[in-house]
């Protein structure tokens, strides 16, 4: 059996969201074209109990400096 391999790779921009009670998440939001495979979804990364708001923006900073594209590879 022979797979085939398609990688979507967009830029996404970091952003600190409130969680359910003292917990913080970071949401990736799409700067232009979505990865096909969320739909109308979208990606979090959640932050560990007791990561404070400043942590958590000092995070999101780096990561939007840092990271250059999120990508999804589809095996068919």
């Amino acid at each position: 059996m022979t797979y085939t391999a398609k990688t979507y790779t967009v830029r996404h921009h970091f952003t600190v969201e409130d969680g359910d009670g003292p917990s913080h998440f970071l949401r990736l939001e799409p700067a232009g074209a979505e990865l096909p495979v969320l739909g109308l979804g979208f990606l979090t990364l959640n932050l560990r109990e007791g990561t404070t708001p400043q942590e958590a923006e000092e995070l999101a900073s780096l990561l939007n400096k840092r990271v250059v594209s999120t990508g999804y590879t589809e095996i068919r």
